[in-house]
């Protein structure tokens, strides 16, 4: 397989090979593109984190921390709510699920009229 001079691999400097570099490939081989890859994707997730954005290494999270508190922003810690099944709703009685309506709400209802665009 030909080989083009000037082209080298980002890793390992060896030549590409012509079919991969007409696939506008920046490696000579299956394993240093997949070197590539791990070493890029742990750089990103060393810079912050791939879920939420938010800076990754400890430096950056207190700066972050305090950037964040002196904004006035609640910093949220731990695992968030699990929400109800259907079967544990329907488990418990129906004045904690929807507590009634107070006395003295009232209920507007709309007019047909009103809910039909006028033609």
């Amino acid at each position: 397989m030909e080989h083009l001079t000037e082209f080298t691999c980002i890793r390992c400097q060896k030549p590409i090979p012509l079919a991969r570099f007409l696939k506008k490939s920046y490696t000579c081989s299956d394993p240093c593109a997949t070197a590539v890859r791990k070493e890029q994707s742990r750089l990103d997730h060393a810079r912050a984190c791939r879920l939420c954005h938010r800076p990754a290494t400890p430096e950056q999270i207190r700066d972050w921390q305090a950037w964040a508190k002196a904004k006035g922003l609640v910093l949220k810690v731990g695992r968030p709510r699990k929400q109800a099944t259907v079967e544990e709703l329907a488990a418990k009685p129906l004045a904690e699920v929807a507590p009634p309506v107070q006395s003295g709400t009232t209920v507007q209802k709309r007019n047909q009229s009103q809910s039909r665009k006028e033609v």
